[in-house]
């Protein structure tokens, strides 16, 4: 692909992007769907009623209220969302799109300047990686989800992790253990992830995530006192405990848990329902393992502390996914930080790991939630043979990943061996900087 030809890819595809968010920020879809839960969160710490955060029944202010979802986040999350209250529904989901949107672009720019800035993203024809990457982020479906249900939170995760990978790269510990923290709190299921990084990331990085947790955890009492986030803690087990079928789900796990929840349920079969729970956690624990060879193995290798800390972070996201029992279609968003890194090194990685990258971006198409919506109001979906496959359907792009970590793993470790993450020791630092000062900020 000559530069001029890419340069005319990036224009159109960037384009297209622009077009399609514009659209989707002005179709008034998704006021009941997630929308109406972030917009229900703000509205009752707007008036008062913290106590009634998690109890998605009960009016606002004597008004029924916009959402009737429950909300999963912690109590100083929901903070983040009383400045929709001032607003009408309306007017508050234009407003929550466009934060959607912005959060995205912010990211995806971050992420694009970070690959970049490594000195291997095209290999010195940056216009062609351009325009892989704006074609990828047109075509990639877990990033247009927001718009169908209204807006979610997911994009201002995708900005706070994205932020946290860069400050840690760069030794900004604390920094970016605020920002994973401070994710986690509006989505408790990145706890796994925290969890994954204290056992890899070393002790400093690990004391500035309990600090960071304890500064957050302190303001969220002070602000709203203890009851209310003894009741959140509370609901995250409880959430934790929940499993759920295709339709709201894309985990690895999915074609297991359709025949558990569908085929035998436990009211049903207790007997097999209890047998593919335990498939279940044999499968985690095999995860578990292969995550723990790769680390093991890893750890031999002599990196540049960014390169390391670079590594750990990445596949600390790897480990969430591939671990988590129920992976919302928009939580793949999250994989993109991985596949954006992986084929900005493809060129020293092998053919395959790039056309397994392609097949994952493939297959999240059918993530598309009207899609799942149609399929399953227009086709009967109840045999065994018919779950296992709109299950494989479902679960195939972390199924894909599965196979490209475990196939790949090698040429992942390999690629911090390239120029780019050689360290620097003098000169301004940039965003997304393989060099810094180390030491805890």
């Amino acid at each position: 692909m000559t530069p001029s030809t890419s340069r005319t890819l990036t224009v159109v595809a960037l384009s297209l992007l622009g077009i399609g968010c514009l659209v989707g920020i002005l179709v008034p879809a998704g006021l009941g769907w997630d929308f109406g839960n972030f917009y229900s969160a703000g509205d009752r710490v707007a008036a008062g009623q913290v106590e009634d955060l998690y109890h998605s029944d009960r009016p606002i202010a004597g008004r029924p209220p916009q959402g009737k979802m429950r909300f999963w986040g912690a109590p100083l999350s929901a903070a983040l969302l009383a400045p929709l209250a001032l607003m009408s529904p309306p007017v508050a989901l234009v407003v929550f799109k466009v934060e959607n949107v912005l959060a995205l672009l912010l990211s995806m720019y971050l992420l694009y300047q970070h690959c970049t800035r490594l000195g291997v993203g095209g290999r010195g024809d940056n216009w062609r990686f351009a325009a892989l990457f704006a074609t990828l982020l047109l075509i990639y479906q877990p990033f247009w989800t927001i718009f169908r249900v209204g807006g979610q939170s997911t994009p201002t995760v995708v900005l706070m992790l994205v932020g946290a990978l860069l400050c840690f790269i760069q030794s900004r510990l604390l920094t970016a253990a605020l920002l994973l923290v401070g994710a986690t709190m509006i989505k408790p299921t990145l706890a796994v992830m925290l969890v994954f990084l204290i056992c890899v990331a070393g002790a400093s990085f690990g004391v500035a995530l309990l600090l960071s947790g304890a500064l957050l955890g302190a303001a969220s009492v002070i602000a709203f006192g203890w009851p209310i986030n003894i009741e959140f803690l509370r609901v995250g087990i409880e959430g934790s405990q929940l499993s759920r079928p295709w339709l709201y789900n894309s985990s690895l796990y999915v074609p297991i848990e359709n025949l558990r929840l569908l085929a035998f349920p436990p009211t049903v079969a207790p007997r097999a329902s209890a047998a593919l729970l335990g498939l279940i956690w044999a499968l985690k624990l095999v995860v578990m393992a292969i995550f723990f060879h790769i680390m093991r193995r890893s750890g031999r290798l002599t990196w540049p502390p960014s390169a390391r800390r670079h590594f750990e972070f990445v596949f600390g996201v790897l480990f969430w996914l591939l671990v988590s029992q129920t992976i919302w279609e928009h939580y793949l968003a999250l994989l993109f930080i991985p596949l954006a890194y992986l084929l900005a090194v493809t060129d020293s990685a092998a053919a395959g790991a790039r056309r397994l990258v392609f097949a994952i971006v493939a297959f999240c198409v059918p993530q598309n939630f009207i899609l799942t919506e149609f399929i399953a109001g227009h086709f009967e979906i109840r045999s065994v043979p018919a779950l296992i496959g709109i299950g494989l359907i479902k679960g195939a792009p972390l199924l894909l990943t599965l196979v490209l970590v475990c196939r790949y793993w090698r040429e992942f470790c390999a690629s911090y061996s390239l120029p780019g993450w050689a360290p620097v020791t003098s000169g301004l630092a940039f965003p997304g900087a393989p060099s810094r000062a180390v030491g805890v900020e």
